[in-house]
């Protein structure tokens, strides 16, 4: 395996996330999201990814929470916020 290469998927994954909950909100209001919309989406991402290392640490099947898989996945929704913010 390649050093890092899991932070890099986990970036991966929740950028795409954000993505998706963006593009939700878009087909099912058909109109274009505004900055605060897109900021939303990328908490629901970030928040998403919280909830998940909690869960694996509360689970005790000998998953860990780990602050840099959380860091890796916030990176990810604030990267896909910031280009979808900077579109025209």
């Amino acid at each position: 395996m390649i050093p890092g290469m899991d932070k890099l998927v986990h970036a991966i994954m929740f950028g795409w996330l954000t993505l998706v909950v963006c593009w939700d909100w878009y087909t099912s209001t058909r109109s274009r999201l505004n900055k605060r919309q897109i900021a939303i989406c990328a908490v629901i991402a970030i928040l998403s990814g919280g909830a998940i290392e909690i869960v694996q640490w509360a689970m005790g099947n000998g998953r860990s929470a780990d602050i840099w898989d959380f860091t890796a996945d916030t990176i990810g929704a604030l990267a896909v916020m910031a280009a979808l913010l900077r579109r025209p």
